[in-house]
């Protein structure tokens, strides 16, 4: 069995943001490059008319929010035109996970199939999967690290500014704290692993390696029974 070959079939086929792709290829690439251009346009701003560096960040925090969240909506489309049961319609861009689990465990079984290799040699595959994560462990560590380092830095420094706009006063410091730092940690966590996920995906194999491991010891723990 070709493993990299296995590897991208789930990148592709078997994972949310790749079956987005797949549809919505142009969109893939353009949105980013569009939202890049907004991100630049501030900077123009900021060196001509003196912008201050905390609203400078915000629009660009929410310039990448918006990218963030147009990702998701394209794929919510994706799956909700796959099948109006992979999307929760009640809820904003919400996936019904446990159907999407489904489908992914049948499109594994058709693939195995067409392949002609045996469900039983799952485990074996797994061990292989593991050993070929080790080796994509360390640089996935260095690079964790760098980016925890970054995220701590960007929310420190929106911690400072805010509380600088807020002032001295304690009952405004607890009241704005209790309404405005959830919504930071929000924003810098979703904005910090939204890139950390495009890095890995673009430069390493050790999330979707991992991913795969996850979705075949799933389906080994909820494999079907043939009557």
């Amino acid at each position: 069995m070709n493993i990299s070959e296995f590897i991208n079939f789930y990148k592709e086929n078997l994972t949310t943001r790749g079956l987005m792709k797949k549809k919505y290829k142009v969109h893939y690439y353009v949105i980013p490059i569009i939202y890049l251009l907004i991100a630049i346009i501030p900077i123009g701003v900021k060196y001509r008319f003196g912008l201050d560096n905390f609203y400078f960040a915000i629009i660009i925090l929410f310039d990448v929010f918006f990218l963030i969240f147009s990702t998701r909506r394209l794929i919510f489309n994706t799956m909700k035109e796959m099948d109006e049961k992979f999307v929760v319609e009640k809820k904003c861009c919400s996936l019904n996970r446990q159907e999407i689990k489904k489908y992914f465990f049948s499109e594994l079984e058709k693939y195995f199939s067409d392949k002609k290799i045996p469900l039983s040699k799952i485990k074996d595959i797994i061990v292989i999967l593991n050993k070929k994560s080790e080796k994509e462990k360390a640089p996935f560590i260095i690079s964790s690290s760098i980016f925890s380092a970054i995220a701590l830095v960007i929310f420190s420094s929106a911690c400072n500014r805010f509380y600088e706009l807020v002032g001295n006063n304690p009952l405004d410091i607890i009241t704005y704290t209790i309404l405005f730092i959830p919504f930071i940690c929000y924003i810098v966590t979703d904005l910090i692993c939204s890139i950390r996920e495009i890095y890995f995906n673009l430069f390493t194999n050790y999330l979707s390696i991992n991913g795969l491991i996850d979705l075949l010891e799933e389906y080994e723990i909820n494999k079907p029974t043939k009557e």
